[in-house]
């Protein structure tokens, strides 16, 4: 269901800062004081608040960054998560992928966009790494920094998420990280500093964590002294959903805005905290200005336009999507040119594993986009290999808890014609009468039906769906059911999951008081089994439910069995949804089930077994020198199968770079002393040796290191020069292409310090890409200041740039760098 059609006036060219400034003194002393605390909280679980009485509307919020994932469960196009885009090291593609979120969002009337996420991946096995984009702050801000500049082109306004160090879901709405301040000066914080100083986010979101003994919404170093005092942060300081804990000590820390509705601190107990003199009328104003200068920049007091709703899943946004994806697909290993696979001489393969046929493009939790488009590597590969015959088989499963039921299982007739369900809605409590709304659906998770639904209508929202379910295989199908035990579900006629039959804990979102229904049917495929599903009262302002279904996987002997005499057997493992997700870490690296497994005897039964991994971050391969090829697919986003098949058949060739080190085991990583922490603590004793810098000081040899990615050509350095700049130092060298196909090379520069300046040994400082033709050499020329070599200086509380010799590495990863020059400072 997509937004009605807005009516709207001729937009007017954007303000400038000072004529926002002025027009917000003028609504400022035009505010009483309820009014001005009532924009301080949200007007519902998705905006701002209105106030009609002076024309400041409402202003909604989607979540991302990897696409729109609104309440109303609108489709959009699904573009690759932070992870996948930070392994293109190319902040130019984050651009696009940023602007054409954009160009969604206002197509779906939305003018805030919870992204990008800028934590630092510090804990390898982080249910949520795949929202944000590497273990290096370098990488991250200048990734973050080119999604922002595209998404705020089109005129809506990014939130920069999550300040600071929630770098775990294990405990994190209640840890207490204790944390150095020069770490938090060099390693947590300058992706934050550098989008805050060249893009003037819209919104910064607080974290739930403490950091150093205070929550982030009521951390007054971070909030008022770091973000509004060193960094001169203009825009509006907005705490993660409940995660307020306070008035006057949060507003005068520095919070400006609670989410979401109703307020519980940001309400009546602020306004009479102004009248006690908790608050002054001065911090109450700052935060009210911040407030009105966001809602003023976002358009929508001056005509708001929607964008056309066919910008929507557009042939250029998948296109975009494509491209990225594309570009973050990271070769890890290819012994004797496994890949690329000609599609000339192949005449078999065996398309093997959980992610070969499932819609896995991101990981679990608030940023799940529903996508309106999804090819599978399946799909992909067999429109790239149409003359090559292509055995598919599953062998086991990936998932935590039951997949969310695939779409493609339904139909709205017999005649399979339509994909989906019929759906019907009422708003009377009962089935009785007609429906107010019928519509085809296959969204099959939502949180929340929409603006349309008044918290008193949304209490009596009935809804129904009917249709055919086409099993693919026979087996055993699991149903599940995970909402507040008021959905049933029958299954040709016969009831699957009913109110009243016995629940368990939600294995996701259980703070929404969730619980799940199973049950186990029997099904033959080729059947069309008529299916049935109503959603009756929850009594509850939050409308939810979840319907899964695990379909049989077949056994890992099946899969060798396909395996035979292929002349490639590609297995498609990693994460799903289930088992990389917000609100839990994964229990350690390994891969989810008996997918190892799997791997282990498919390359038993084929000498040219290729292994393509859907992760959103480091996993343990006890198989790596068994296979003949790896390939990191990541969370491509909607083209995750065209993406992969266009690299593994060498219509693409992949120059991915891995923006987190793969440890070769979990017990390697910095912090596997340290997590999740005790007693509510997580103490970050590794201090500024995060991810590479670890590992290069310890000389502990990771599985692949940080930075590492092969391509199906090869390149070349050379030519190092370094000479005196106006401002500091610039070093050039060259990149040769010296293979027989064009591709993209990631020219990496590592800066070593001063040893008196007790930093790791190297930090990455620049990167380019590079695309090259066969024999085509580039110079490519990166200028370094002071700025690059300061350091935090806990003691004088501020920066300092160490005298003495540098070293710059040039290479194509931290570990393999042919190149370096030195300087005296």
């Amino acid at each position: 269901m997509m937004p009605a059609a807005a009516q709207t006036v001729a937009a007017t060219a954007a303000p400038s800062e000072q004529e926002i400034a002025a027009r917000v003194k003028s609504l400022l002393g035009e505010l009483t004081l309820e009014e001005k605390v009532s924009l301080l909280a949200g007007g519902s679980r998705i905006a701002t608040a209105a106030v009609p009485r002076l024309g400041i509307p409402a202003v909604r919020m989607a979540d991302g960054p990897n696409g729109i994932r609104a309440n109303e469960t609108y489709k959009a196009t699904s573009f690759p998560a932070s992870s996948a885009m930070a392994a293109t090291w190319n902040p130019a593609m984050a651009s696009r992928v940023g602007e054409a979120i954009g160009e969604e969002a206002r197509a779906l009337d939305y003018s805030i966009v919870q992204g990008p996420g800028l934590n630092i991946q510090r804990v390898p096995v982080g249910g949520r790494n795949f929202e944000y984009y590497s273990e290096d702050p370098y990488l991250s801000g200048r990734m973050a920094v080119g999604w922002v500049k595209g998404l705020q082109s089109t005129g809506v306004m990014a939130t920069a998420k999550h300040l600071a160090v929630n770098n775990q879901e294990t405990d994190r709405q209640t840890v207490n990280v204790i944390v150095s301040q020069r770490a938090l000066r060099e390693v947590y914080l300058p992706g934050f500093e550098a989008v805050v100083k060249e893009t003037d986010p819209g919104l910064m979101m607080a974290a739930y964590n403490k950091v150093n003994g205070f929550y982030s919404t009521e951390n007054k170093w971070l909030l008022r002294d770091v973000l509004k005092g060193d960094w001169h942060y203009p825009g509006v300081v907005i705490s993660d959903w409940g995660a307020t804990h306070s008035t006057a000590p949060a507003i005068n820390a520095g919070l400006d805005f609670e989410m979401p509705a109703p307020a519980k601190f940001f309400g009546k107990d602020m306004v009479a905290a102004v009248r006690r003199g908790d608050v002054s009328l001065a911090t109450l104003d700052d935060s009210v200005s911040r407030m009105l200068r966001l809602i003023i920049r976002s358009g929508r007091m001056d005509g708001w336009t929607l964008r056309p709703q066919d910008k929507v899943d557009s042939v250029e946004h998948r296109a975009t999507s494509l491209a990225a994806a594309e570009q973050a697909i990271t070769l890890l290993k290819n012994d004797g040119h496994a890949l690329p696979l000609d599609p000339a001489k192949i005449r078999r393969i065996a398309v093997i594993g959980p992610n070969a046929d499932a819609r896995m493009i991101q990981g679990g939790g608030s940023s799940e986009v529903t996508a309106i488009r999804v090819t599978t590597p399946l799909e992909g590969l067999r429109a790239a290999l149409p003359k090559a015959r292509i055995d598919h088989a599953i062998g086991v499963t990936n998932d935590r808890f039951a997949a969310m039921a695939d779409p493609r299982m339904f139909s709205t007739t017999a005649d399979r014609h339509e994909q989906g369900l019929t759906q019907k809605l009422w708003t009377s409590g009962s089935m009785d009468g007609a429906p107010v709304r019928t519509m085809t659906d296959d969204v099959f998770m939502r949180f929340y039906f929409g603006p349309e639904l008044s918290e008193d209508a949304g209490n009596k929202v009935v809804m129904q769906w009917t249709g055919y379910f086409w099993p693919p295989t026979t087996g055993d199908y699991d149903f599940s059911m995970i909402d507040r035990g008021n959905t049933s579900v029958w299954v040709d006629g016969k009831p699957v999951i009913a109110p009243s039959q016995p629940n368990s804990p939600s294995p996701l979102f259980g703070g929404f008081g969730w619980r799940e229904r199973r049950t186990s049917v029997h099904l033959e495929a080729g059947r069309a089994y008529p299916f049935r599903m109503d959603f009756m009262p929850a009594r509850h302002w939050n409308l939810a439910y979840r319907l899964g279904i695990q379909q049989p996987v077949g056994s890992i002997a099946q899969a060798v069995e396909a395996a035979k005499g292929a002349d490639a057997a590609i297995v498609f493992v990693g994460s799903s949804v289930t088992s990389e997700s917000e609100e839990a870490d994964r229990p350690n690296l390994k891969l989810y089930g008996e997918q190892d497994k799997l791997v282990e005897a498919v390359a038993a039964a084929n000498q040219r077994t290729i292994v393509v991994l859907n992760t959103g971050g480091p996993v343990e391969m006890p198989w790596k020198d068994k296979v003949s090829a790896i390939v990191e697919g990541w969370f491509l986003g909607g083209e995750v199968g065209n993406a992969e098949a266009n690299v593994l058949t060498g219509r693409t060739n992949p120059s991915g770079k891995l923006p987190v080190t793969f440890p070769r085991r979990i017990e390697d990583n910095p912090t596997f002393a340290t997590f999740p922490g005790k007693n509510l603590e997580a103490h970050y004793s590794e201090d500024l040796l995060v991810g590479y810098r670890w590992y290069d000081d310890k000389a502990i040899e990771p599985l692949f290191p940080f930075g590492h990615g092969l391509s199906y050509t090869s390149f070349a350095y050379g030519g190092m020069k370094l000479v005196k700049a106006d401002k500091g130092w610039r070093v050039s060298f060259t990149v040769r292409n010296t293979g027989k196909v064009a591709g993209a090379e990631i020219a990496q520069l590592y800066l070593a310090f001063p040893q008196a300046a007790g930093e790791p040994q190297r930090q990455l400082k620049r990167f380019e890409r590079v695309e090259l033709k066969p024999r085509q050499t580039q110079r490519i020329s990166f200028d370094l200041t002071d700025a690059d070599l300061r350091i935090w200086d806990t003691a004088a509380n501020d920066w300092k740039v160490e005298n003495g010799t540098y070293k710059a590495f040039v290479g194509g990863s931290s570990r393999v760098l042919p190149l370096s020059v030195q300087w005296t400072r």
